[in-house]
């Protein structure tokens, strides 16, 4: 996989996912799948559709068949292009684009489900329990095989994918407090690891690493403050889910502590949010699972505009993000 197909095929998920959610969040709009306004936790001023997640994943899963589909006169409309935008070999092997559509797929399940049935009195255990079956799907699909006999990740690291699925859904669940606060950083960690296996030469984890990154970008063209439309439930699932399985896969390019650690800072912000959340809960013996507005982004806000503080975060991600990027690059 070349950089202009690379960077074309990301361009095609943006504006997919731009057309797609538009047409979503109008329909959302009638049949009143939005989020209500009003309290401290929902500071929004009118309700709003939360169905970015499955615009955003209908955009992926386009840019996934479009790498996998034959492209037979692209090359002789382009024909002075160099490299080759066409490789017949495909640019990105048919498993797996199987494999993180399913990763995909299983984590907006999950979200969207709560976004539709419990998002007026939350169930924090029977959702945790989908959770753990959706990172079990995520760690299934990137550990055993299924149309080859290769897979992405060894068996061995099965235990360590499903624990990233699950915390990096619930930590982007967390940091989706503010208008493109988590569908940036989402957007963010998957440029970087789509750059890291470009270099790398791991044609699969970079085309799902810059066809997340697309999508993302072309649904944050709605969510910028003020949002036209949410990323949901479903949406920072999906994200967190997918970035997990290639946090994983990069963490392989150099095992050990420093991968691991390396694998933990391409997630970034939301997981030192998600720490520190926990722990102050845990501290003031309050429920795990509640909500509040004492993030490190709500910590920010009250002196920030909305704006000024989701730039304020982006940076201090793209940083963390960058680190672990020269990490495993080394």
């Amino acid at each position: 996989m070349n950089l202009p197909l690379a960077l074309g095929t990301s361009g095609l998920a943006a504006a997919a996912s731009l057309a797609i959610n538009s047409w979503l969040g109008r329909a959302a709009r009638r049949r009143n799948w939005c989020d209500p306004c009003g309290g401290d936790l929902k500071p929004h001023a009118r309700p709003t559709p939360f169905t970015g997640g499955i615009g955003v994943l209908a955009a992926f899963l386009a840019g996934l068949a479009f790498l996998q589909s034959p492209i037979p006169n692209l090359q002789s409309l382009i024909p002075n292009l160099q490299p080759p935008i066409y490789n017949p070999q495909s640019p990105i092997p048919p498993n797996h684009a199987l494999r993180w559509a399913l990763v995909a797929a299983g984590g907006l399940a999950v979200g969207a489900w709560d976004d539709l049935r419990w998002k007026q009195q939350t169930r924090p255990f029977r959702k945790l329990g989908l959770q753990i079956a959706a990172a079990a799907l995520a760690a299934i699909a990137l550990t055993l095989p299924l149309s080859g006999p290769d897979s992405l990740l060894p068996l061995s690291a099965f235990p360590l994918a499903l624990v990233f699925a699950l915390g990096a859904m619930n930590a982007y669940n967390l940091a989706d407090g503010l208008d493109g606060l988590a569908g940036g950083e989402a957007a963010i960690s998957a440029t970087g690891l789509g750059l890291l296996f470009l270099c790398s030469g791991a044609r699969g984890p970079a085309a799902a690493a810059l066809v997340l990154s697309g999508a993302l970008v072309g649904f944050l063209l709605l969510n910028w403050h003020p949002a036209r439309v949410f990323l949901g439930d479903g949406g920072s699932h999906l994200a967190g889910a997918v970035l997990a399985g290639l946090s994983v896969v990069a963490a392989g390019l150099k095992p050990g502590l420093p991968g691991l650690a390396a694998g933990l800072l391409l997630l970034g912000l939301p997981v030192a949010d998600a720490g520190w959340v926990i722990c102050r809960r845990l501290a003031a013996r309050r429920p795990v699972f509640g909500g509040d507005r004492l993030h490190f982004y709500d910590l920010v806000r009250r002196r920030l505009s909305v704006r000024q503080t989701v730039l304020l975060m982006w940076a201090v991600h793209a940083a963390l993000v960058a680190l672990g990027v020269v990490v495993l690059g080394r």
